[in-house]
């Protein structure tokens, strides 16, 4: 199978085709992506107007159908534009399809709307239009909202993660998108609401239809129709806003203070995978892990089989072991078999997270039980509290924080939307859920795991055959690597983690392979035995305690991660998320660099011998103007450390 690939398979782990159409209405820009239906970035100058909107349809349990679009007409002017086309929507029991009407007019007026019919009996969770608005553009500012009666009231964009709907019974929008700027948005088909997506990481705000209070899900027969429109529009003649960054090379800028301690960071042992064999741990061993994480299913025959697993790896590699234990209530009798298993294995965990599970969490009275328990038998541990899933179900919870332990959640950028694209706007929400908990929870949060796929509960990950699927073929790719940087730039430089669980150690939702080709699954692209390009971000990392936070102009395109070595001397991470080459430009002040670029043309390489690999020096850079000007291959990245400093 390895002599199949070639390095351009690994620029995204998967074959893609975009056919992205740019479009322009007057004075506001952005594009379609027809493979997915979604118009994005509606800007005005550098304003995002809208983050995207798209019509969603979901089924019972909520997996969103992907779409087949044939083209009616295109007409794309240079103030103007005229789309339409057919989609079908088929999977499953589902068969659903419409027809679709994208219109933008030279007064900036933005039309999207959909008539649809069934044409197989199904129930489903949610169809109709999704409008995203952009968190950095709107969170803490007012919004008009019109009701279905015609009465209207002043509401709010969340500054801080909401945990309930902000915004409810809505059938217009208006606020003010960029000073002198007022925009409105008018719905047709249905009764919209507003949720604060940042509770799943998605960096925005999400206006949908049907609302979440009504009886779901709801059966569809053939012949059923669904119909629906949105509206855009400015609230007034906007004033002329000319960009300053779109169009411009991305640049970077490294605060210098605060300096920031880079918290725990370490692996999952994934329980349905073999051990970690002698090659897997001396690859591990190199990055110098903060610490291991077992998700430990007492309901599962194989738990104490996979604590001896976590354990033997964790004394193989001198670090720490946090312990994750998934059940509804833990009890005395659990916690002191837990405890009497650490003894007799002579280890002693640094962290228990008590987890709830599909996607619940423990009730007051369990975790109370269980931190009396926990505090007598580890008492130099510390405890965590929290869900499998995502920050929302401990922002639902609050009254975990009375708990003093501290917030446990997982984070997770496919929960709503699976391009690459969305994938890297949202990296900004996983910081917006640190900044959030900090605001009610007194503990710092423990991130429990950072998957790029949607990740199982922990049943599906003590069942190799339900957990088959549960992969990305992205995780391989240069793409996770570049995602991976984004995740890092934001969480190490929080000031507010306890600890930072990322992927795997090993297997398709780890750092690389383990054994022969045969072990790896069918259509996920990897070399057997070698690493992954995102294992190379961590060996670049690894042993640094200290990071500057490093701003991104156009995070959309780019990221980049700073930390310190004991001498005070700075290494550079850069990540392309694009598919494209890149220019950019580090704001370092007088230096010099030097490192290695990695991307198509070298990632074979650099996965079978990621140590020669970083070693190499390929690339040596002067500092001009004050800058670092940096080429970056498509979805690739840059490691650089500073040699020289004026």
């Amino acid at each position: 199978m390895e002599n199949q690939w070639t390095g351009s398979d690994f620029l995204t782990g998967r074959d893609e085709q975009t056919d992205i159409l740019e479009l322009k209405a007057g004075p506001v820009t952005g594009f379609f992506d027809p493979s997915i239906g979604f118009l994005r970035q509606v800007r005005l100058g550098d304003h995002e107007l809208v983050r995207a909107l798209y019509m969603a349809v979901r089924d019972k349990a909520w997996k969103t159908i992907p779409i087949d679009l044939e083209w009616q007409k295109r007409e794309i002017r240079d103030d103007s534009f005229d789309l339409e086309f057919d989609v079908k929507a088929i999977r499953g029991e589902v068969d659903f399809r419409w027809k679709g009407l994208l219109k933008g007019t030279p007064d900036g007026r933005i039309t999207y709307s959909f008539d649809g019919e069934a044409h197989s009996s199904f129930e489903r969770m949610r169809i109709g239009f999704c409008l995203l608005h952009a968190e950095n553009e709107c969170a803490g500012k007012s919004v008009d909202r019109t009701r279905p009666d015609g009465t209207t009231g002043t509401l709010q964009f969340p500054a801080t993660v909401h945990p309930e709907e902000p915004v409810r019974d809505i059938r217009a929008l208006e606020y003010e998108a960029a000073p002198g700027v007022r925009i409105r948005f008018s719905f047709e088909g249905d009764t919209f609401e507003m949720e604060d997506q940042r509770n799943w990481t998605d960096a925005s705000f999400k206006t949908y239809s049907t609302p979440a209070s009504l009886p779901r899900p709801v059966r569809l027969d053939p012949g059923d129709r669904v119909r629906q429109a949105v509206h855009f529009e400015f609230a007034g003649e906007p004033r002329k806003i000319f960009p300053i960054l779109i169009g411009r090379e991305p640049q970077f800028n490294i605060s210098t203070t605060p300096v920031f301690n880079v918290p725990s960071t370490g692996f999952n042992i994934p329980a349905d995978q073999p051990p970690a064999d002698e090659k897997t741990l001396e690859l591990l061993r190199a990055l110098s892990p903060g610490h291991l994480r077992a998700d430990l299913l007492p309901e599962s025959p194989e738990w104490q089989a996979h604590l001896d697993k976590a354990a033997a790896a964790a004394t193989a590699l001198g670090t720490r072991l946090h312990l994750a234990i998934s059940d509804p209530a833990p009890s005395e009798s659990l916690m002191e078999e837990l405890a009497s298993l650490c003894r007799n294995r002579n280890i002693q965990p640094s962290a228990i997270q008590f987890i709830g599970m599909r996607g619940k969490v423990l009730t007051e009275e369990a975790v109370e039980l269980a931190r009396k328990s926990a505090s007598r038998l580890f008492p130099g541990a510390a405890l965590g509290v929290g869900s499998d899933k995502d920050y929302a179900q401990v922002n639902t919870s609050r009254f975990l924080a009375g708990s003093r332990l501290h917030p446990a959640y997982g984070i997770c950028p496919q929960v709503h939307a699976f391009d690459n694209l969305s994938l890297v706007e949202n990296l900004t929400g996983q910081i917006r859920t640190v900044e959030s908990v900090q605001t009610w929870w007194p503990q710092t949060p423990m991130i429990a795991s950072v998957h790029l796929h949607r990740y199982p509960g922990a049943r599906a990950l003590y069942d190799p055959q339900t957990a088959a699927g549960e992969w990305d073929p992205r995780h391989s790719s240069l793409f996770a690597s570049s995602w991976a940087i984004g995740s890092l730039s934001r969480l190490l430089t929080s000031g507010h983690v306890h600890s930072l669980t990322l992927f795997d150690t090993h297997g398709p939702r780890g750092l690389m392979s383990q054994g022969p080709a045969s072990s790896i699954p069918e259509g996920f692209r990897a070399l057997p035995g070698c690493v992954y390009p995102l294992y190379l971000v961590f060996r670049k990392i690894a042993g640094m305690t200290r990071a500057l936070r490093t701003h991104s102009s156009h995070p959309w395109e780019t990221d980049a991660l700073t930390l310190l070595d004991h001498r005070g001397k700075r290494t550079f991470v850069v990540a392309n998320h694009t598919g494209r080459t890149l220019q950019v430009r580090i704001k370092s002040g007088t230096c010099e660099a030097t490192g290695v670029t990695l991307g198509a043309d070298n990632v074979l390489e650099a996965m079978r011998n990621p140590e020669e690999f970083l070693k190499s020096r390929t690339v040596t850079l002067s500092a001009r103007g004050g800058k670092l000007h940096l080429d970056l291959p498509p979805h690739g990245s840059m490691f650089l450390d500073e040699i020289q400093s004026g």
